[in-house]
């Protein structure tokens, strides 16, 4: 009985039976890389579009991250906030707030993108070469206005050396102009001093929005040439911008859609705001100047020592002699 069951032919005996299985095996597996190769290349052109387009949010978060660093910079070495540009003899305006913090521009080494946002400029260099002392437009000067940093593009913008990054102006915001706020005026109320504007404007340019035109105009539509808060970016169709915060090395969001206000405010209260919260958070409770802190009043002074207690020794020591023929 074992006999009939036995194969004659050894190579038979190994010969593996063919099936249609592993033809549809080689194409599945085939079709399954070619779908994953797809899949790829997907979120490569995503990833960067989202972090060179600075429509996307990756692009616009880093750049107004940027921003809010190089001001704290230069906040902390000139114990004052940029004002929003510099002025002649005359009071004639020379220079925005933007050429005054490139020395002060950096690249964030813990962005996962570094890399490849990375300033390609030696901003340092180029704000030396500035001639601050004549006009951002003069006729040496002029030659500056293509070499725009890149954490000043965005969406709005399309045109060479432009911006929407722009300060917000009043007698009672971050700069009304010529002068800006002490650092020790900022404290914990983290108020908003930069937003994106329209229309845009040369990057060395001292021109930025007006906080009268943030009250007169709720939102504008990117391009537009009528003065007011734009939202450049789009994430998921819905509009948004950014905002740099005074006091903070963060920067936060605002979207031209309430709904998505209301919901994303009861999450992140700070980060997100709604445009009356940004005309709030760039008002201060007096104008620039007025019961502003002097330097006198800044000086800390130690826990055991007091300017209104004087030691007990200094009162014993300086207690004037008394003549008991007076008493």
């Amino acid at each position: 009985m074992s006999n009939d069951f036995q194969n004659s032919d050894p190579q038979q005996q190994f010969t593996p039976p063919k099936s249609k299985n592993t033809r549809n095996c080689c194409l599945f597996a085939a079709g399954g890389c070619g779908c994953l190769t797809i899949i790829i290349a997907i979120i490569t052109g995503v990833s960067t579009y989202l972090v060179f387009n600075s429509g996307g949010l990756i692009g616009g978060s880093i750049n107004s991250a940027i921003i809010a660093r190089a001001l704290e910079s230069y906040c902390e070495e000139h114990g004052s906030y940029p004002p929003a540009y510099t002025v002649d003899e005359n009071g004639n305006p020379l220079h925005s707030w933007r050429v005054l913090i490139l020395p002060y521009i950096r690249s964030m080494p813990d962005s996962p993108v570094a890399k490849d946002v990375a300033e390609t400029q030696d901003l340092r260099k180029l704000y030396e070469s500035i001639r601050l002392d004549e006009p951002w437009d003069s006729e040496y000067n002029k030659q500056f206005a293509s070499r725009m940093p890149r954490c000043f593009f965005n969406a709005s913008s399309k045109e060479e050396g432009k911006t929407n990054f722009q300060m917000v102006i009043g007698s009672k915001c971050i700069s009304d102009g010529p002068n800006a706020r002490m650092a020790n005026e900022i404290r914990r109320m983290r108020p908003v001093a930069v937003i994106e504007a329209n229309p845009s404007v040369e990057w060395m340019k001292p021109e930025d929005i007006q906080f009268s035109d943030i009250v007169a105009n709720r939102f504008v539509d990117p391009g537009s040439e009528t003065p007011g808060v734009t939202c450049p970016h789009s994430l998921a169709t819905m509009p948004f911008g950014m905002a740099v915060f005074a006091g903070s090395n963060e920067s936060g969001l605002y979207f031209n859609f309430d709904k998505f206000d209301k919901k994303q405010q009861q999450n992140h209260p700070d980060n997100v705001l709604t445009i009356e919260q940004i005309r709030e958070r760039c008002l201060f409770e007096t104008e620039i100047g007025q019961n502003a802190p002097t330097l006198e009043s800044l000086q800390l002074v130690e826990p055991h020592e007091h300017a209104d207690e004087p030691a007990d020794d200094q009162n014993i020591d300086e207690q004037p002699d008394v003549d008991e023929d007076e008493i």
